[in-house]
């Protein structure tokens, strides 16, 4: 089966993830050229919705991935998580 996506053929198989970061960058990058009121900005601005809708798992993994870039990866430890758990009578 194959179906159309913004003009382009393809298969109906999910995108790996490193196409997906790909796709979704180009898409950023492609939308930051355009001011807010363009159309290429709202153009852009779906399609990379639409990669995160269909590409949920990926579009989480990535969100964290630039997230753990930019500030670190968040420390836990685990003394914190027990109080929390009793705290809040036993997540």
């Amino acid at each position: 089966m194959v179906r159309m996506v913004y003009g382009m053929d393809k298969e109906s198989q999910s995108l790996t993830y490193e196409q997906f970061v790909k796709e979704y960058t180009d898409a950023f990058n492609n939308m930051l050229r355009y001011k807010v009121n363009e159309v290429g900005s709202s153009w852009y601005s779906e399609k990379m919705a639409k990669l995160s809708d269909e590409n949920p798992d990926h579009s989480e993994r990535f969100d964290r991935e630039v997230e753990e870039a930019h500030y670190g990866k968040p420390e836990v430890s685990s003394s914190w998580y027990g109080k929390l758990k009793t705290s809040n009578g036993g997540l």
